[in-house]
Order: structure tokens, then sequence, then C-alpha cells
């Protein structure tokens, strides 16, 4: 028990010079107590000066050092010595805090004076209103702020240690911490066991503190020579221990070999593996027994401490950043699609086996493992084997948990490549991450990689593969694939790297061993079938199709979702009889009778054929916006009654269809995303890029069924519109002499041009403000300040009526017509029909307008502020952005003319105060190109229309985008 008595309050100490009272009693060291004091300024009188007073005075066991009656320290013949070498230690110490100080005054607690009085010794110290981490540990919360503290109290000790001395009293009570946030630093106090290190080699230290749970073990047992800048280490990571758990150090881990066990620590619950790998390294090397195996000086914990700083904020282009984006990436690929949820379950997956070139078979995970000692490797298989499985459940399996001295796996696809130019892979690896200040240009970051996938593990056993890249479907990849066999074939050459390759066949263009996916063997499908109580199919034809996993997959969920056995006999009749199981369970989980079946039936056969069409066409992952355009379609379909006449099993039960959805938009939201993707795992949505079919062979059944309703359609078309027309024609030849054709009524027509007037205003008026801004110098020029101004205005105010559905968007130009041809068949000025087409187009790309010219103009302005940027991607942007310019505004013009201007020049023999009206409205803003034809023809727009949308994709390819995107994110 501590039986020293304090200081009372109001206690005078008569210093030379210097009478300082007691304030408070501040704390008590195994060799000193503390107390908060003040001194009156000589100058300004009843002012005072606040210090912190430090008392000489060591704890004894027995109490042999006392406080006697009179206030002196004193000490009994048993305890004297032991007081005498703690006063040559406080004398020690003071001089090192004084020479510590003047080479140090910004990092050094201020030491006012030293003076000798009531037998002991007492240091007036400077008051800076810090607190000690033991009486501040509740406000140090959360993992990345003690990892902040541990970097600042590394630099703290670095000061001693650079000047030649071991601090070897550190502990929460000496680390003072002053300030707070970014302004906060850290101090060491107590120098009474600071020593440097030639006399501790050579024997002359005086006096160590020993604490319990801080204390090197070489401190402890008193072995001088093993006295290090490890030592001090040591309790810097026990203190960080401290931290992290909410206890010191025991007795019992202080000497053990291994780390103390960090698992359950509540602190660290949720944290990534590679940040917890990271702390468990840090304790590990830090408290080791064995000074020579510690770490031997600040700057090589500080690197570790740096790296663990990056892996919790996610930055970085190193191993564990590496491994840790992948595994978030699989982790929400799986999570997000029901048809990807069977990968984290073992007994879930058929067998899968691979065979070599010299036909030796084997399991996935042994056939990797063997593949990575030698090399990287070509997977082969036809469509249906388990490319993408095998690739997934690889992925899935090496990002459980995390290790230092295992490849990290990254998983790419090649679905949406299209001719993307020699980096593919690698700017699809840095998407993912996140980078700290030092990468300056995605140029850079490629570079970066480019080291670390050339960098191999150094293990006992030698090098080592660094990473494993898991590249997926090579036979996917459209257009030109010279950049990307290149670019492969580059990054199997660095040390760091292992590659598995898959594709529907071996190829030539790569020197890897080539892997073969086995067919499941009759056992193999008897087994499946048994374990899901089906009877194996008679048909020949039917059992060469389940040596296939795809097809018994569709086959055991179709058998179970329709609840019978199945009697297929091809790969058609299997298709169908998964689909119909699919909506049966959809179905079964409704209630009786419930008008939502015929939803999820359409979505089906209906929706997902023109989904799948969309993908062929774009031989990539599909976005929303994609989709929208078909779903748009089929909604229209819908609406109209003609999807019967194409399909009619849905007679009567078109507004079961539609259900509740007002609109396309919102029909979409319930037959694409709740339907298609998250209920039925129809569709498979890549994280942050877009939906697609998980295997080809379904995605090409869906697309023929998808020609075949687009034949119905088109010849649907026809009867309707083809046959009335050459009908229409002849009776008008016939009789145009005596019968004139139905006219538009002209209120409704005028308010049908307006709609159009106003689209193409809107349009030009973002087209030549956009043109402006790019022809205007950014530097202190109004000029450009105003265009960008009035462009972000124009298109706000577009936008916002598009959204409005006002006049001048597509939506209330449709809903106009809809009205207009229930009163007639021409216009009333022109006589002619309206050129619906055209007109949909116009309004379609006026949207189109609205939604990118926003960013076209943010790149512009972002160019114009970092000047090396534009000096890298300026020009190639400006240009292609003129082009655009160039192309949207003659396209606009010649569809304006198709929509609207053939009508006006009638109007003006007919309507002269209409024409004059429009003609005032619309001005010049009618003519943007100079360059369309007087009477484009249908031939001409589509070339034109052709030429914008090569445009669009030849700028929107451009790295800037990519640059701009990850800096604004």
């Amino acid at each position: 028990m501590d039986n020293r008595t304090v200081l009372r309050p109001g206690s005078i100490l008569s210093f030379p010079g210097m009478i300082c009272e007691i304030e408070k009693l501040i704390g008590k060291g195994s060799n000193a107590i503390v107390y908060l004091g003040r001194y009156e300024d000589s100058l300004s009188l009843g002012l005072f000066h606040h210090v912190i007073i430090k008392e000489l005075f060591p704890y004894h066991p027995e109490s042999s050092i006392r406080r006697n009656e009179s206030g002196d320290i004193e000490a009994d013949e048993s305890a004297a010595d032991y007081f005498d070498l703690q006063k040559k230690s406080f004398e020690c110490g003071n001089e090192i805090h004084l020479r510590m100080l003047e080479k140090h005054p910004d990092k050094i607690g201020a030491n006012i004076n030293t003076f000798p009085l009531n037998g002991t010794f007492y240091s007036v110290l400077g008051f800076d209103s810090g607190k000690s981490l033991d009486k501040a540990e509740a406000n140090v919360r959360g993992l990345r702020n003690i990892v902040l503290l541990l970097r600042d109290i590394i630099d703290a000790v670095e000061i001693f240690h650079l000047a030649g001395y071991l601090h070897l009293d550190i502990s929460p009570d000496n680390i003072l911490l002053i300030g707070e946030g970014d302004s906060r630093r850290v101090s060491l106090i107590d120098y009474n066991s600071i020593h440097k290190m030639s006399d501790i080699h050579s024997g002359n230290a005086l006096y160590c503190s020993a604490k319990d749970g801080y204390t090197a073990p070489e401190v402890l047992s008193g072995n001088l020579r093993a006295f290090c800048q490890g030592s001090d280490i040591y309790s810097v990571t026990a203190v960080f221990y401290r931290l992290l758990t909410g206890k010191r150090l025991s007795f019992y881990q202080s000497l053990c070999k291994k780390p103390p066990d960090i698992k359950g620590c509540p602190l660290l619950e949720g944290v990534p593996d590679t940040v917890v790998s990271r702390i468990a390294l840090i304790l590990r090397r830090g408290l080791c027994s064995l000074p020579s195996k510690r770490y031997k000086d600040c700057e090589s914990i500080r690197k570790d401490v740096t790296e663990l700083l990056s892996r919790i904020d996610g930055t970085g282009i190193t191993h564990a950043a590496l491994w840790e984006s992948s595994r978030r990436i699989i982790e929400k690929t799986v999570s997000t699609n029901p048809s990807l949820r069977y990968l984290k379950n073992e007994d879930s997956l058929y067998p899968i086996r691979l065979t070599d070139s010299e036909n030796r078979s084997s399991l996935l995970y042994e056939a990797i493992e063997a593949q990575l000692k030698q090399g990287s490797a070509i997977i082969n298989g036809a469509a249906g084997t388990g490319k993408t499985t095998a690739l997934l459940h690889t992925a899935v399996t090496k990002s459980r948990h995390y290790s230092p001295l295992q490849p990290a796996t990254v998983y790419v696809s090649l679905f949406d490549y299209n001719s993307n130019g020699d980096n593919f892979i690698k700017n699809r690896i840095l998407e993912d991450l996140k980078f700290d200040s030092n990468v300056s240009s995605t140029e850079d970051a490629r570079s970066r990689l480019i080291k670390e996938f050339d960098s191999p593990l150094m293990t006992k056993e030698g090098e080592k593969a660094r990473y494993l890249l898991l590249i997926d479907g090579f036979n996917e990849a459209d257009g030109d694939t010279e950049p990307l066999i290149n670019e492969i074939l580059s990054l199997s050459k660095m040390k760091g790297v292992r590659l598995l390759l898959t594709s529907r066949s071996n190829t030539d263009a790569f020197p890897f061993p080539s892997l073969t996916l086995s067919e499941l063997t009759e056992s193999d499908i008897k087994a499946v079938l048994s374990k899901n109580r089906l009877l194996y199919p008679e048909s020949q034809q039917m059992q060469q199709l389940l040596k296939t996993p795809l097809m018994l997959s569709m086959f055991c969920k179709a058998a179970l979702s329709n609840e019978k056995q199945l009697s297929c006999k091809s790969s058609d009749e299997l298709i169908s009889a998964y689909l119909n199981g699919i909506i049966e369970k959809e179905v079964r989980a409704l209630p009786e009778d419930s008008p939502k079946r015929w939803m999820i039936d359409a979505a089906v056969n209906f929706v997902l054929p023109f989904v799948c069409a969309e993908i062929s066409r774009k031989n990539r992952a599909v976005t929303d916006g994609d989709l929208i355009k078909a779903i748009n379609k089929c909604f229209r379909l819908v609406s109209s009654g003609r999807l019967t006449r194409l399909m009619p099993q849905y007679i009567g039960h078109s507004r079961d269809i539609r259900d509740t959805a007002q609109n396309a938009e919102e029909w979409y939201g319930a037959v694409v995303i709740k339907l298609l993707w998250h209920k039925t795992g129809l569709l498979v949505k890549e994280p942050d890029r877009g939906y697609r079919l998980m295997h080809q062979l379904l995605q090409q059944e869906l697309t023929v069924r998808h020609r075949k309703i687009n034949s119905q359609i088109r010849k649907q078309n026809f009867l309707l519109y083809g046959f009335s027309a050459a009908a229409l024609t002849a009776l008008i030849i016939l009789l145009s002499s005596f019968i004139a054709p139905d006219t538009f009524d002209e209120k409704l027509a005028e308010t049908y041009l307006d709609s159009i007037v106003v689209s193409q205003v809107q349009s030009a008026g973002e087209i030549s403000t956009l043109t402006r801004l790019l022809q205007a110098d950014p530097d202190n020029n109004p000029i450009y300040t105003a265009a960008l101004h009035d462009l972000k205005s124009k298109l706000e105010l577009h936008n916002r009526l598009l959204e409005d559905e006002s006049i001048g968007s597509g939506e209330m130009s449709e809903k106009i017509y809809q009205q207009l041809k229930s009163t007639g068949k021409v216009m009333p000025w022109s006589k002619q029909a309206v050129n619906e087409g055209d007109v949909r187009s116009l309004f379609e790309l006026g949207e189109e307008i609205a939604q990118s010219y926003g960013l076209y103009a943010d790149v512009l302005d972002f160019l114009s502020e970092n000047k090396q940027l534009d000096i890298m991607y300026g020009e190639a942007f400006r240009s292609r952005l003129e082009e655009k310019l160039s192309a949207d505004a003659a396209l606009s013009d010649a569809l304006f003319y198709s929509a609207c201007t053939v009508h006006l020049e009638k109007m003006k023999k007919s309507n002269p105060e209409g024409y004059e009206h429009y003609w005032l409205t619309i001005g010049e803003k009618a003519d943007l190109s100079d360059s369309e034809p007087t009477e484009p023809d249908k031939a001409a727009i589509e070339k034109l229309r052709k030429d914008s949308s090569d445009k669009a994709l030849s700028l929107n390819e451009l790295e800037i985008f990519v640059i701009y995107r990850r800096t604004n994110q």
C-alpha cells in the first residue's frame, strides 16, 4: 500500500527567487509525486503562472522513505543507499531533460528550474494543459485514432533515440497528450530512467523503472548488454496492446514466444482480415521476448504502422489492398446475386475436375494448387461446363482468410471487353482501388501496379507468386483482341503473377499449358440426381446433355420447381422446363389466383428475351440506361394491347402484367430489378457495371426467342401499317380528286408543334453554349465563366422539364400525339402525316444532351483547373467533343426539319400569324450546323444518327473520364 504523504493544497514551497503554491495532486509515480502549482508574476501582481511541480519522493514498500513532521523527506538507514540512487537518477534525468529541451524545444516539455528543498529535489516544469494517456485513454476512440496515436508515440520516442538515449520508462502515465485533433502532439515525460546507450553498455546505468505489462523482459531482468532501442519499442507496442484491448500484458504474456491473442477483441469486430493481420504482425515483432528478433528501430515499426493505416483507409496498390478489393467485389457479386450464392456452399457444387495435357485428372483445388507451382495456364471447356464457376469458386475460397504469405486472388471478367486498348485488365483492377495523394495519374497508378506484380513473395522455399489473376471468358471478348492478348502475355511474364485464363477452346495465342474441364461422369450425375430424389433419364441424348454441369443444374432446378420428374429430350425442352419451373416457383409463393402471376410469366417469357437481345447486341454487361429503352418498347406493346396479338396466352391480362406501374420506369423496377434480378436470379449484376446472364447457352436460346418475337412484331407492323398504307395509297390515288384527307385539330396540332419547338430550342441552346464554352479561354475569362453558368442553367431547366413531363418532353409529346390521332390523319397546313419516328428521335437526342453535356462541361472545367492533366489529355478531349457537338447539331437539324419545318413552311401561306410566332420563337436556332440536306431522307438521317452515336462512343472512351470520376468520388 502506498502510504506516502502528499503535500496539501495551499502548501508553500519557498524556492530561491520563486515561491510556489501547491494547487492539487496530479499523480504518483514509483519515484516521484506530481502536483499542479502556481507562482505569482513579478510584474503583474495578482496574476499567476501555472506549473507542474515534480517532487522526488520514492515509493518504498516498507515506508522506509517518508515525509516527517517538518515536511522533509527522510530515509531510514536501510533505505539510504536506495534514496541516494534515486537522487542521482533524478539529477541525471534533469540534465538529460535540459539537453533534449535545448535540441528540441518544440517537442520537449519546458523545464523551468530544479531546486533542492526539504531534503529532496523539486523540478518546476511547464504546464501546457496536457493529459497523460492513462487519464485520457477513454477519449482515444476507434481503431484509426489509436493507430494514429501509436504513430505519434513512435515519433516522440525517436527523438530520444536519435540523440543517443533510451527512455526505458514508456507507459501510459508517462505519455503526455497535448492539444487535440490535427494539432495534437505527444511528449514523453519522466526522465529518471533515461540513459545513454554508451553508459548502459559500460555498466554505468543508475536506475531503471520497472512496470508490469510495459517494461521489456531484458530490462526487467537487468541484462544491460541486451538493452537496445527495441527495449523502448517493446514498451510502445505494449501500450498499443493496452489501447486495443483495454488490458495490459500479463507477466505470462510478456514471456511467451507467441504474440498475445487478439481474437475476440471488440475493437476488431468486423475489421478486415488484412488489418487484423498487420496488427498481429506489429504485436508479434514489437513484443518478441528476444530483442534480436524485435523491431530494431523506430523507422522499422513506423513502416508497418503506416501500412496498417493504409489498410484501415483502404488505400494503396499493395498485396493487402488488392486482396481486400478483390474479396469485397467477389463478396458483393455473390451476395447480391441469388444465382451465385451456391458458390459459398461446398455441398451444392458438382465435382469440378481438370484434365492436364498428359490426361491426368484431378479436382479443381488440387489442379490449381499444382499449376500455381509451375506457372500460368489456360482452362478450356465448352459452354456450360463451368469455367466461370471454377474461377469464381476459386476466388471465393481463396478470399476467405488473408495471409501475407499466400497469393492474393484477383478476378477479372472479359465479358465487356470491346477493343479497349492494351490496359483493359490493369485498368479494371485499378477501378476498385483507392489511392493516396502520392499517386498522380492513371499512368502512375499502372506503373505502381506493374511494379507490384513484378515483385514475387520471398519465402523460405524461395520465390513465390504474389498474385493469382483469374481472367474469365477470353472467348467472350469482342472486337480486336490483339491488345488484350499482348496484355495477358505481358502480365504472365511478371515475376509475382500466376494467371488462369478461361476460354472455350485452347488458342495458339498463349503458350500456356492447357487444363480441360472434364465432363461429369455417369456416377456423378446419378449421385446428384439421387440426392435430389430424381430419376436418371432414359433418353441417351438427355444423358449426354447432363454431363454438362449447367444442364444438370437446370434439370434439377426444373424438376424441383415443377415438382415432378422431367421427360425432356433436348436442350430446348430443358431450358423451357427450367424457365417454366422458375415461374411456377415464384407463383406458388403468391396467394391463390394472384394476378401478379401474369407479370412473372411475362417477365420471363416476354421481357427476358428483349434483355438478352440487348446484351447480345452490346456484347457486354448492360446498364439500367441501356435496358430502359428495350423495356420502354415492351411496355408500349403491353399498354397498347399489341402484346396479346403476339402472345395470345396473355389475352385479358394486360392490366395484370402492368400491375400498378404507371409508366415504363416503374415497370422496369418491378420486372427487371425485382423479378429478373432479385427474385429469380436470371440476371446477374456485376458491381458498378451492369446486368448479364450467367450462362451463354441460356442467353443464346433467349436471343433466338427474341428474334421470333421480333419477327412477329415486324409481320404485325406490316399487316397493320404496310397493308393499310398500300390500300390507303391506292384509295387516295383513286379518290384524291374527290376526297381530301382528314386534318388534325389545328389547336392540338399547334400544341404538338410547340412541344417539338421547345425541345429543339433547348437542345440548340445547349449545343451552342457548350460550343462557346469549348472555344473560350478559361484563364481569367469572363466569357468562359458566363458560358459555364449559362450552360448549367439551361441543363437544369431542361432536366426539370423532362422530369415534370412538361411541354418539350417526349412523354408530353406522345400524349398530345395520341389525342391528335383521334382528330384526323394529317397536319392542317402541310396536309402531310407526322413523322412519328423522327419526332421520337428528336426528343431522345434532347434527353441525351440534357444528361451528358453537364458531364462534358465538368470534365472541361476539371482540365482547366489541372494543367498537367490538360497537357496530357486536353487536346484529345476538346477535339472529340467538338466532333460530337458538330454531329449532334447536324442530327438535331435534320430531325427538326423532318418533324417540324416541313409543316411550318406550308403554314406560312395558310396561317402567317402562326408562322411568324414559331419563326420568332425559333429564330436562328432552327439551323445549327448548315450541313444537313434541305430535305433529309431516311438514309441521310440514319447516317447522321450513327455519326452522333459513334462520336459519343469515341469521346466517352477517353481515359480522362476515368480520372475525373475517381478524383470526384
